[in-house]
């Protein structure tokens, strides 16, 4: 008796490895769609979530990241550079240092610019008051600005000042 060769030999049954194979890429394509579908559908739904506030205003993200945000500035006041003297033991040494205030609102830097003199004088009491030894290394630059966010914000009555950013900062 001829046997099939799609038989197999011992059971007598077909070999269905051409039904499997095929069965396995039409669920390997089954589960790409869904896969493509569920990205498509959380893109058009939350693909920038937590940016983006109901009024289309932009609303800050915040990150490990030490020095404030990596996502979203607010409104920033630059200033002009300050030097002040420094004491270092017996000798005066000169900072100079530029400063950025980065603001919670446009009503916040608004305040800060229309009283410039008095925040200005505030940051220069502030740095003037500090030794080189107190200025010098990484934790001492990041006291100072927390010192710096604490007494500019009691300066102000319309918000607040979120960071302040050292853009230069050189010590002779």
């Amino acid at each position: 008796m001829a046997k099939n060769k799609d038989e197999n030999p011992e059971t007598g049954q077909k070999k269905d490895w051409k039904f499997i194979l095929i069965m396995s890429l039409l669920v390997l394509l089954l589960l790409l769609a869904v896969a493509a579908g569920a990205y498509y559908i959380g893109a058009q739904m939350g693909g920038d979530s937590g940016t983006e506030t109901a009024n289309g205003q932009a609303k800050e993200k915040k990150s490990g990241f030490p020095f404030g945000s990596t996502e979203y500035l607010g409104p920033l006041v630059e200033l002009e550079d300050f030097v002040v003297n420094i004491t270092d033991g017996e000798q005066t040494r000169y900072l100079k240092v530029a400063i950025t205030l980065e603001t919670g609102s446009k009503k916040t830097r608004e305040e800060i610019e229309s009283r410039l003199p008095q925040v200005r004088d505030a940051i220069i009491f502030q740095i003037s008051g500090k030794t080189f030894d107190q200025v010098r290394d990484l934790q001492g630059k990041m006291q100072l600005k927390a010192e710096l966010v604490q007494s500019l914000n009691e300066l102000l009555n319309m918000g607040q000042i979120d960071n302040v950013f050292f853009t230069e900062f050189v010590v002779q």
